[in-house]
């Protein structure tokens, strides 16, 4: 490998009465122009990173407040410790000071008043009281049902024209049969979307108009030559509470399972529970209890 011989100019013999060389003149004009003067060759090599004082300053001042913010924390961290300790204690003596309850905690309160239900126990008028003004709001109840009828099973759309409908089929009825003649008709709303047909209230005028419409109605109703088209038997009662609806229902079953029994065959019974009781001799005991 070849050595490569670098001659070093000596630069001893150069005085201040030497000619200015290329390198001078270059620093004195970039000088007068107010730059940093143009290096001329080949750069130095960097030795390191080399920040400048200001970007120093600011880094040493953001650590310095970080530091700071770091010790509030820490204070601010042992303050709550000791809150929370605090509270721990104040909690800890509260519930050691509850008395302890039962499974009734309610017969560990003193009452400063009586109760309601104690009042009426011990005042037995206020029972009567009651029992009247229930007596008062069925009386009330039953003479707004005086003046209407309720026809089961008749046929329904579900429109808003269905009462319509109703109106101009229980006029025909009545004009065909010198039946009374009603005044309104409505249907009840139910709370099966899916129910067959809703029942159909018909109101009277009077309820002695009332009970011959409801009095004539199956006689009128198979009369007509159409009654066999409907997809249900038409039945009119008067309007009932709930409870007498109940023991319609009751009935009705209990009359129906009677009727199911004569399908099979019998010698006991001959008639029972078609549209009137008929030899009620023949009925066994059960069914005489089951009708009464």
């Amino acid at each position: 490998m070849a050595s490569l011989d670098v001659d070093v100019a000596d630069n001893s013999d150069i005085t201040d009465n030497s000619p200015p060389s290329k390198r001078d003149r270059i620093t004195k004009e970039a000088v007068k122009r107010g730059r940093p003067p143009k290096t001329v060759g080949r750069p130095q090599k960097s030795t390191g990173v080399s920040a400048q004082p200001s970007l120093i300053l600011s880094l040493m001042s953001r650590v310095a407040k970080l530091e700071n913010i770091v010790t509030e924390l820490a204070a601010e961290k042992e303050k709550l410790k000791k809150t929370m300790k605090e509270q721990d204690d104040i909690i800890r003596n509260l519930r050691c000071s509850l008395p302890s309850q039962g499974q009734n905690p309610a017969t560990n309160i003193n009452r400063t008043c009586p109760l309601y239900a104690d009042i009426v126990k011990k005042t037995p008028l206020v029972s009567q009281v009651t029992a009247q003004l229930q007596l008062a709001s069925n009386i009330r109840q039953y003479e707004k049902k005086n003046f209407l009828a309720v026809i089961e099973n008749l046929e329904d759309d579900k429109t808003d024209g269905q009462s319509a409908k109703d109106k101009l089929f229980l006029n025909s009825l009545s004009s065909t049969h010198s039946l009374p003649t009603h005044t309104d008709t409505f249907r009840v709303k139910c709370r099966n979307p899916d129910v067959f047909a809703r029942p159909t209230k018909v109101r009277f005028e009077t309820q002695s108009d009332r009970d011959t419409f409801i009095r004539n109605f199956s006689k009128c109703i198979r009369s007509l030559p159409s009654h066999r088209e409907f997809p249900r038997p038409l039945k009119c009662r008067r309007d009932m509470t709930l409870d007498e609806l109940t023991v319609l229902r009751n009935l009705r079953k209990t009359v129906y399972e009677a009727n199911f029994l004569i399908a099979a065959p019998s010698p006991k019974l001959e008639y029972f529970c078609r549209s009137h009781c008929k030899r009620l001799g023949t009925m066994p005991p059960d069914h005489l209890e089951a009708i009464t």
